[in-house]
């Protein structure tokens, strides 16, 4: 009898001890078919992420792509457009007409300059183009080519640190409303030199044609500046103003990224009253 207790305990212990194998076995199966599943979610998350950041790069791509061409194309029709309103202007006595077409070139065309010196050389060449308009654009020439000088030689006192040693400050008059911006130079320009004797203080003309250009495009009276003469455009700002010499537009500050010149150049744009 107690034999066969004995052996009705072994098998019963074998049988809970083959269970909790099982269960143990059934266990680590379960968390790892659970590893497993979350392993692999996780690889497809990853997956379908790089995929839709893949796409999302591509469609940038695309536009990217979509938008230079509409706007080479758009170009390509301007110049188009441009070259049939100077052929008109060509062969027809018609000064009025030359004007409007001298102004179209000079402005819709500022940032390509090859194809405008082509439509100049067409208004200049013509015998039917007004000698007044001729003078204009000869003018706006030499113009620009004064104001190319000018970039060319604070370019090379760059290279050469002349900057660095010595304030510059350019007072730009703007063409367009001549007579309200050469006096407003001329009273800052005097005015500086005061504040600062020892600093180069320079009046030059921002030519209309050069204003159109990107990277100009002034429309008010202001100061342009890099970050490193904040305080500097500051207290001229300040002068200017306490001198009254805008008695409607305020000079305004207006900071720019980049090298426009040097960390001791400043650019003041006086534009109308």
């Amino acid at each position: 009898m107690e034999e066969e207790n004995k052996v009705s305990g072994g098998l019963i212990g074998g049988v809970f001890t083959a269970r909790n194998i099982i269960l143990a076995v059934f266990a680590v199966l379960t968390a790892y078919n659970t590893f497993m599943t979350q392993w692999t979610q996780a690889k497809l998350d990853k997956a379908q992420k790089e995929l839709d950041t893949a796409q999302s790069k591509l469609e940038i791509q695309s536009i990217a792509i979509d938008n230079f061409i509409k706007k080479k194309e758009f170009e390509s029709n301007l110049k188009f457009k441009i070259y049939d309103e100077v052929k008109e202007a060509v062969i027809k006595k018609d000064k009025q007409l030359q004007d409007v077409v001298v102004i179209i070139v000079n402005e819709m065309l500022a940032d390509d300059s090859t194809f405008k010196s082509k439509m100049n050389k067409l208004l200049l060449g013509s015998p039917y183009t007004d000698a007044s308009v001729k003078t204009d654009i000869i003018r706006t020439q030499i113009a620009e080519t004064e104001f190319s000088r000018m970039k060319a030689s604070m370019a090379m006192m760059d290279s050469t640190g002349m900057h660095s040693r010595r304030l510059t400050i350019d007072v730009f008059y703007l063409e367009d409303i001549l007579q309200e911006s050469v006096p407003r130079a001329d009273k800052i320009v005097d005015e500086l030199k005061k504040k600062y004797p020892a600093a180069l203080v320079r009046k030059r003309l921002l030519p209309r044609s050069v204003n159109a250009q990107s990277g100009y495009l002034v429309s008010s009276n202001q100061i342009r500046f890099m970050n490193s003469q904040k305080v500097l455009a500051a207290e001229i700002q300040g002068l200017i103003t306490e001198k009254k010499i805008f008695q409607l537009e305020q000079l305004q500050l207006h900071p720019v990224k980049g090298n426009t010149g040097s960390v001791n150049y400043i650019g003041i744009y006086v534009r109308n009253m």
